[in-house]
């Protein structure tokens, strides 16, 4: 009897360990999968006393090839909103082909700001081409963005993007002005604003009208539109690059106006050139520098050919921004920014120029991360610096599948994909990449780990009733 009770105990412990085992082993990290070569992604969580949190990570190699890293927006363009997969599938021509990607800056999601919806706040640039600037100083010494430069090398900082205008009145005088905005139609204005075809599918610019919107618009009587027709590649203005042409129309008082084909749109909130009319011929160049603290040019950024907006950094030169740190720089709200787990979205770059792109979910079991906790996880996968990008219900990454579609591997906020305004994209440049499948269950290994811990119940069962009964029988 001893004998067969050791035997059951030790059958019953067997099986509980197996059982543990093969339960465990489906929380484990899953293998690191190649999705190019240089392009590696990996998924599984981080857990602490308050829980486990989700993570998704692509890894980009500096020696990776034949591989783009670009911005996206859109339908193209800066104002508007659509679902990060589709925005990815537009960009799948001339040979190029979306395997990853994920969300980017913050945007305007403020249904009264409806001629805006969808703007970012910070720069952007693709392909060289400008798309929109931050639209303050104050915003672009505040807001990092994460660039490439024509070198091929990951860029984290401060940029801010201006305009040496020069209009040659009617008795030949050259007046020299300067603009910091480039397709923002909302906010106040310091200075002139330019517009191009980029801002919207339908190449209009229309302000917010002060009497709706007191804060955020513009008063008709101090506006005019200077349309400035003849400028080469105007649907592609770059840095560095003078462009001329001459003012072909000026609208007086209005907060609209059509961008015709080879044109742009000065506009004057406050009268500044009130002397420009029509014929006057118009030179302008813009700049992209990047800027410190207290907006001082560093140096000159015009080889930036991808740019993207992010909202703060959350690992800066090797140290991770604190709840202090973000106190230090007036960073609103702490409680709900900073100290909230939420879903969250970030790029950062290791010492040897290694790209780490990664989403933590907040959606089932996962608990999201703080800000704090953000920056402590980039540190922990080798990032010197990192930045924040958008979060909560648009924090998605998406990987190519192996039908060559496209899949979000993170689970979002809310249960779905929300449609999103700035995207990074990783564009294979050769049509040599592998697609991801999420993993199936194995339903030999669920029915297995279930027959298992059934029989391990009825063991532990059986031997406790056998041993209460001879403990029993011995009192008798």
């Amino acid at each position: 009897m001893y004998v067969s009770k050791i035997f059951r105990m030790a059958v019953c412990y067997i099986f509980s360990l197996i059982y543990i085992f093969i339960i465990c082993s489906a929380t484990v990290f899953e293998p690191e999968k190649t999705i190019k070569k240089g392009v590696i992604y990996k998924k599984g969580a981080v857990e602490d006393e308050n829980g486990k949190s989700n993570v998704n990570i692509l890894e980009i190699s500096p020696d990776a090839k034949n591989l783009k890293i670009s911005p996206t927006l859109p339908n193209g363009y800066v104002i508007g909103s659509q679902f990060l997969k589709d925005q990815a599938l537009a960009a799948n021509k001339d040979g190029l082909t979306a395997i990853a990607g994920i969300n980017c800056d913050m945007f305007v999601m403020d249904d009264k700001m409806m001629v805006s919806l969808g703007t970012p706040i910070n720069a952007t640039i693709i392909d060289g081409v400008l798309y929109n600037s931050s639209h303050y100083a104050y915003e672009a010494k505040n807001l990092p963005v994460f660039g490439v430069d024509d070198s091929g090398s990951p860029f984290l900082g401060h940029i801010y993007i201006t305009c040496d205008i020069k209009i040659t009145d009617k008795y030949g005088k050259v007046h020299s002005e300067k603009s910091s905005v480039l397709n923002h139609n909302y906010g106040g204005f310091a200075d002139l604003a330019i517009f191009t075809r980029k801002i919207n599918d339908e190449h209009r610019l229309e302000f917010l009208d002060y009497e709706d919107n007191a804060l955020q618009g513009v008063k008709k009587d101090k506006c005019n539109l200077y349309i400035v027709s003849g400028v080469n590649d105007a649907d592609n203005i770059r840095a560095g690059v003078s462009y001329n042409g001459k003012i072909e129309a000026v609208l007086h008082s209005e907060l609209e106006a059509e961008i015709p084909e080879g044109c742009i749109v000065i506009a004057d909130i406050f009268h500044l050139i009130s002397y420009a009319g029509e014929g006057m011929a118009v030179e302008f160049t813009f700049s992209v520098d990047e800027i410190d603290k207290k907006e001082n040019i560093i140096c000159n950024r015009n080889n930036l050919v991808q740019c993207v907006g992010a909202y703060n950094w959350i690992v800066k030169n090797g140290i991770v921004q604190t709840e202090e740190s973000f106190e230090e720089q007036g960073f609103p709200p702490i409680d709900y920014i900073i100290n909230t787990k939420t879903a969250k979205t970030g790029i950062g770059i290791k010492e040897d120029g290694t790209i780490i792109a990664a989403t933590v979910d907040e959606a089932f079991s996962s608990v999201g991360m703080t800000m704090e906790e953000w920056g402590n996880f980039f540190a922990s996968q080798g990032a010197v610096n990192a930045v924040n990008f958008d979060g909560g219900g648009s924090t998605e990454m998406i990987l190519i599948n192996s039908e060559n579609g496209l899949d979000t591997v993170n689970s979002p906020t809310g249960g779905g994909s929300r449609e999103i305004a700035t995207g990074l994209l990783l564009l294979s440049e050769d049509g040599k990449f592998n697609g991801y499948d999420e993993p199936e269950k194995d339903m030999f290994i669920i029915i297995a780990a279930s027959v298992l811990g059934v029989m391990t119940l009825i063991l532990i069962i059986n031997t406790t009733v056998k041993s209460v009964k001879k403990r029993h029988n011995k009192n008798k």
